[in-house]
């Protein structure tokens, strides 16, 4: 059986490594990527079966633009399961 493919999208280099590590844990095959831009180029190259999005990006889009972009395309992307967390944190 093939590996299931989960893009992660997470603009902090620490992060992305701690969540690349525990999905290749559990099975996965990932791809990265720290941008919106750079999202959207690894889907047009691959073939992907989740995606794991950080909703707070720096740079012109955030993750919310990402998944925007994703559904504007729903017969392509469309059907790509999104979790979308975050990791900011503030003053309660």
């Amino acid at each position: 059986m093939k590996k299931k493919t989960i893009l992660v999208v997470e603009d902090e280099e620490e992060l992305l490594k701690l969540i690349t590590k525990k999905l290749e844990e559990r099975g996965f095959s990932i791809i990265s990527a720290q941008s919106v831009a750079e999202a959207l180029d690894i889907f047009g190259n691959n073939r992907i079966d989740a995606l794991w999005l950080d909703h707070y990006l720096l740079g012109n889009k955030n993750g919310f633009d990402l998944v925007i972009e994703l559904k504007s395309h729903e017969n392509i992307w469309g059907k790509i399961p999104v979790f979308v967390v975050s990791n900011t944190a503030g003053p309660a």
